[in-house]
């Protein structure tokens, strides 16, 4: 019903490094659940990571406008850290 086991242990090791000044956003594919992605956002803010937009996601494989969001959102996010 949430994010995966293997995310959360990554997101739990990340709260440890204590991040400052970071940006980041979540996305994720689901069959039944949709609560992963936004599980994943609610770790990052509560991290202190800046959220850029939304959680994406999709129900099991993504569309190309799916596709095409991901990657402008991947420019986005590369934009913040030049």
């Amino acid at each position: 019903m949430g994010m995966m086991p293997s995310m959360a242990r990554m997101l739990t090791y990340l709260k440890g490094l204590k991040p400052s000044g970071k940006s980041g956003l979540a996305f994720g594919s689901f069959g039944w659940a949709q609560k992963g992605a936004g599980d994943v956002e609610t770790f990052l803010s509560a991290t202190n990571i800046k959220v850029i937009q939304p959680a994406i996601t999709c129900k099991f494989k993504p569309t190309a406008e799916v596709l095409a969001a991901c990657r402008e959102a991947g420019k986005q996010l590369a934009s913040l850290s030049l």
